[in-house]
């Protein structure tokens, strides 16, 4: 059997700042700059049966949360009686990220001259999952993009299989199929962070 690991882990003590005097006087009282950003990915696999039957698994879960140059939230956010932005500079608004990978493969050994792989990879992602979340420090995450669903989350599958016969020393035989899926536009919910 056969393990895997790797992590990375960064946050706002770990960044430097190019915030100079010329940029807060033309604006900038706060650059881009790391909440936190961290991964975590790991592998397992071997014989189910020697020489027969194998496996391999990998999954990846990462999250990253950017504050926003010069963004802030709305105080007025979500009340009715009032259209206006009124910062809170208490609260830097954020671009929070999150996705998630898991991979499946299988390999049997039907016999000495065939070979049977199968493939499952599924693939989750969340952009823009906080509520006041932008990828632009000049737009403000209502404008930004239109059609774009703030706390959108995304899937892409993709299913494989491939059957290998190599016949005789010059002729191979090497078929194989892909369906990939995907899904877009279903908004996030807060439990999924």
């Amino acid at each position: 059997f056969n393990a895997t690991f790797f992590g990375a882990f960064a946050n706002g003590g770990m960044q430097g700042s190019n915030l100079t005097q010329r940029l807060r006087d033309r604006g900038v009282q706060t650059p881009d700059s790391i909440n936190t950003n961290w991964e975590a990915n790991v592998g397992f696999g071997g014989p189910i049966r020697r020489d027969k039957f194998w496996f391999y698994f990998a999954a990846r879960k990462m999250r990253s949360s950017m504050y926003a140059a010069g963004l802030y939230w709305n105080k007025n956010l979500n009340n009715p009686n009032a259209w206006t932005y009124d910062p809170d500079y208490s609260r830097r608004a954020t671009n929070d990220n999150w996705y998630a990978n898991g991979a499946l493969r299988l390999t049997w050994q039907v016999s000495t001259k065939h070979k049977l792989n199968l493939f499952w990879d599924e693939q989750r992602k969340c952009e823009r999952c906080g509520p006041t979340d932008t990828n632009s420090s000049t737009t403000s995450p209502e404008a930004s993009s239109p059609g774009y669903i703030v706390g959108m989350r995304q899937y892409w599958r993709v299913q494989q299989v491939n059957w290998t016969a190599p016949l005789t020393n010059k002729v191979l035989i090497d078929v194989g199929g892909s369906w990939p899926n995907s899904l877009y536009g279903k908004p996030g919910t807060p439990d999924e962070h």
